[in-house]
């Protein structure tokens, strides 16, 4: 959050610009809005699955990288994968002490998870 506040200040982007967003931590990445009195609900969400982190044995590299996704494509309004990875590393290299490589915190094949993005 801290890198993400920092980064939304260095680039003057004021307060009334910036929406809410609930971050929900799971279990397994289920997440239901359900009571016996409401006839709706409305939010935006980031919901993130604990278990998988740990059944993967993430670092805080991988946690960091997880997160900061989520919220630059929240707070940026970036849909682009290719284009939030970048906004991501952006981040990531001002938080993190030492010489820091795109391939870090992504994957060299990555793109291969978006096929229906990166034709071939």
């Amino acid at each position: 959050m801290k890198g993400v506040n920092d980064q939304l200040i260095l680039e003057k982007i004021p307060k009334r610009n910036i929406r809410k967003l609930i971050i929900v931590l799971t279990k397994d990445g289920s997440y239901c809005v359900e009571d016996s009195f409401s006839m709706g609900s409305l939010g935006t969400y980031a919901v993130f699955s604990v278990q998988i982190w740990r059944d993967k044995e993430w670092g805080d590299l991988n946690l960091l990288t997880c997160f900061l996704e989520e919220l630059c494509h929240h707070y940026w309004g970036i849909e682009d994968e290719e284009e939030v990875k970048h906004k991501v590393f952006e981040i990531a290299k001002e938080l993190v002490k030492g010489e820091l490589e795109f391939e870090d915190l992504f994957l060299p094949d990555w793109k291969k998870g978006y096929p229906h993005i990166y034709e071939r």
